[in-house]
């Protein structure tokens, strides 16, 4: 198991522990739109930059891209498909999951499609996972037994990964010591989050637990990898950054840098969220009601939409996936 995800495991659950203390069911929302717009910004700006110069002929990408995304939120507007947006972020998710697990094999090098035969099953196992998870039990029995049948399929992952039985079938695909270790802990967290919600205890949808957790898994990785990236040579002269993002994206470039960047955001991003659960901006007016309305779970959804939107942007003849942030400024290849 990649100790990033244990960590980004740990931090998700403590975030969402945190909102339950503070404002019950309510906080989960708060913790998903508070430090859910750094992700989504710093993801925006790195993609921005390259629509500014127009790399690969990214500005019609965006614009259809952009006419895509409209049409998501014009149809939610009209038919309410927050359960089908919550699936689809679920699979730019678990697809990023993937990419994150072949670079940490490729020592931070892997540049190849994820949609292999294994990645595409993976895949399609977590949207059946995700909508697994909406199904609601019309009693508190067929609940229980529902668990009990959950608990039972988690138990035999865990042998499976510990053991790693049939043998034969992990020698011919390694990465499910990856997986079902992985999948084992994403089938736990949703069965306590069910019984949790049968006894009427404070518990996140499931969706709303792997969107925070994909915000962390990102984080990490990305100090991952600063932390693996070779030096660079000595006789290369460092590029100057051209512009206030290259120059942002360019601090960042260092573990140190990062984490004063992502805390500083986080922490203004989350004190607006909370600031307009406690004192119901959205309600008020003028600029405050702007303000509310874009750190509410209704709003955010859209701006959630179009970063999963972007991320399948082509990336000039590569198939990974579209990252939050570049890793360098001044080495736009080098992205995450």
């Amino acid at each position: 198991m990649r100790p990033g995800f244990l960590v980004a495991y740990g931090l998700a659950v403590c975030s969402l522990a945190l909102g339950a203390v503070l404002w019950g069911n309510a906080g989960f929302d708060v913790v998903v739109v508070g430090l859910g717009w750094p992700h989504v910004l710093l993801g925006f700006l790195f993609y921005f930059q390259r629509v500014i110069r127009n790399q690969g002929s990214t500005r019609p990408v965006f614009f259809a891209l952009l006419a895509v995304t409209a049409a998501i939120c014009a149809i939610h507007t009209l038919i309410p498909i927050t359960g089908l947006i919550y699936v689809f972020f679920m699979f730019h998710a678990f697809r990023d999951e993937i990419f994150i697990y072949r670079q940490h094999q490729s020592h931070f090098r892997a540049a190849g499609p994820i949609f292999d035969r294994a990645g595409t099953i993976l895949l399609g196992v977590s949207a059946v996972v995700a909508l697994a998870s909406r199904y609601k039990f019309q009693s508190r029995v067929a609940g229980v037994e529902a668990a009990a049948i959950e608990v039972a399929v988690v138990c035999a992952l865990a042998a499976c990964a510990i053991f790693q039985f049939p043998r034969g079938i992990f020698q011919r695909f390694p990465g499910l010591r990856y997986a079902l270790p992985a999948y084992f802990l994403i089938l736990a967290v949703m069965i306590v989050l069910k019984v949790a919600r049968l006894y009427q205890f404070p518990a996140p949808l499931f969706n709303s637990f792997m969107v925070v957790f994909h915000y962390f898994s990102w984080y990490v990785f990305y100090i991952e990898k600063i932390q693996n990236r070779p030096a660079p040579a000595a006789s290369l002269a460092p590029l100057v950054p051209h512009s206030s993002i290259d120059r942002l994206l360019g601090a960042m470039s260092t573990t140190r840098g990062f984490l004063t960047v992502i805390l500083l955001m986080n922490a203004v991003s989350f004190g607006l969220a909370c600031a307009t659960r406690v004192w119901g901006f959205a309600s008020a007016s003028g600029a405050l009601s702007v303000l509310g309305s874009a750190f509410t779970l209704k709003y955010f959804l859209y701006v959630l939409v179009f970063h999963v939107t972007i991320s399948f942007a082509p990336k000039g003849g590569s198939q990974k996936p579209a990252p939050p942030f570049a890793v360098t400024a001044a080495v736009p290849a080098q992205t995450a």
